[in-house]
């Protein structure tokens, strides 16, 4: 009777330890998988923000040029009234 509550101990250590082994793994695949969405969070949002500083530079360089337009038409028009 002792021998087999042994048995029956060293059962409960084995489901213990391959209980602890499972939770680590599960743990672990956890960890990777935040990690994972983390960066593919963090590449959606560096698109994104090239993608902002793209337009922005275009918007940019389409003032730029309204401006010397409207710089060129008044120059233009301030001599006619002269």
């Amino acid at each position: 009777h002792v021998l087999g509550s042994r048995g029956l101990g060293d059962v409960y250590k084995r489901q213990v330890e391959n209980t602890e082994a499972t939770f680590r793994c599960d743990a672990g695949n956890q960890f990777r998988n935040h990690f994972r969405d983390l960066q593919t969070n963090y590449a959606t949002i560096h698109d994104n923000i090239l993608g902002y500083a793209s337009d922005l530079s275009l918007a940019v360089q389409r003032y730029q040029r309204n401006s010397e337009i409207n710089a060129a038409d008044m120059r233009r028009a301030s001599e006619e009234l002269l």
